[in-house]
């Protein structure tokens, strides 16, 4: 099950003047959370990890009863492809001449790179309206973590794809959290441009859209696959999606601060008492997921590793194999795995530290 959720990861306006500072930022996250999830919208984009560069097309299609379908084309390589939507999730590998298939889970929205963020905020990240920052008033009255991180000039005014934007800086509090650089058009807030910065403030991801149509009707069509799979392999997961407040097996005695569970699946039949969970956890802007399994695979790396943008932390716990993965710093994904513990009956949400 790891393999899988880990092939997928692999593939891959005008505001009001009179808003106070918090309440800016509020408005544009929110904005941006509802046009990524709710709009039609498709184009191109590069997403680029270190001195890696990947171009993806996407289609993001809503219909007339509200139903959501993603698909996301690989446009390098073996032209690898995900199309997601109520059904469940498929993964071609024209590569592979297979098929990857994970059944629906109702409480994990549609995601793609851009969508990683919500209208949700933490206390431990600080998100500033760039727009304000050009304000030498405001500024002075600001401490230097905030504006600071805002690139004040061209670079916050950038227009791009003939759109205006505006520049959004979110910072994290502590060393669990990665901080981000936001581009949205003024106009729709959609995230034409985004950064993930690490410790240092150096940027280890990027995305931007060379192409992009949004508002406008995506035909039924653009959201299927037009690969030929007749000679291809499909495989199925057995995975299980538990409703989301079902008491999981596992907890964490400890998570970074802010960090809460926020879903938990498992492999096998509902009555089996060892199983195999994936538990997700979440401070409103970043996820861990933490997956579980039992035995010992001594084909993977114990430790930290990375993959794409995303690190990960392998240990084994009570005859259990336990991996915490995320695009988060490596602390935050060592302390989630090593703080892992099988509790029999436990609740969630699991205690901050």
């Amino acid at each position: 099950m790891r393999q899988f959720w880990l092939l997928c990861l692999c593939l891959w306006i005008s505001q009001p003047g009179y808003l106070r500072a918090e309440d800016s930022s509020r408005y544009w996250m929110e904005r941006m959370a509802m046009a990524v999830d709710s709009f039609n919208y498709q184009g191109a984009y590069i997403r680029m990890n270190d001195d890696e560069m990947e171009t993806l097309e996407i289609f993001h299609r809503v219909d007339d009863s509200g139903e959501v379908t993603l698909r996301l084309v690989s446009l390098d390589g073996a032209g690898r492809e995900i199309v997601s939507d109520s059904e469940g999730v498929k993964c071609y590998m024209p590569d592979k001449k297979s098929v990857l298939v994970e059944r629906a889970d109702p409480n994990a929205p549609l995601r793609s790179h851009i969508g990683r963020f919500t209208g949700q905020f933490s206390d431990n990240y600080r998100v500033v309206d760039c727009d304000r920052c050009k304000s030498a008033d405001w500024r002075t009255a600001q401490d230097a973590g905030g504006c600071g991180s805002c690139m004040p000039g061209k670079n916050a005014e950038q227009r791009m794809l003939s759109m205006d934007t505006v520049m959004l800086a979110i910072t994290p509090g502590d060393a669990y959290r990665y901080g981000y650089r936001l581009w949205l058009d003024r106009g729709s807030a959609f995230p034409i441009k985004t950064q993930v910065l690490n410790e240092k403030g150096e940027v280890i991801e990027q995305v931007r859209f060379t192409r992009l149509i949004i508002g406008k009707t995506v035909a039924a069509s653009s959201v299927q696959s037009d690969i030929d799979t007749s000679d291809y392999e499909w495989v199925y997961s057995e995975q299980k999606h538990m409703p989301e407040k079902r008491d999981s097996r596992w907890r964490a005695a400890a998570l970074p601060p802010g960090f809460m569970l926020t879903r938990v699946a498992h492999d096998g039949d509902e009555g089996e008492v060892e199983s195999d969970e994936h538990l997700v956890f979440s401070d409103g802007m970043a996820s861990v997921s933490v997956f579980v399994e039992q035995g010992e695979n001594p084909g993977v790396k114990l430790g930290l590793s990375r993959l794409g943008g995303a690190n990960a932390y392998s240990t084994h716990k009570d005859g259990y194999y336990v991996t915490a993965m995320g695009e988060v710093p490596p602390a935050a994904v060592e302390m989630i795995a090593r703080h892992m513990e099988p509790m029999e009956g436990s609740q969630f949400p699991a205690t901050s530290e």
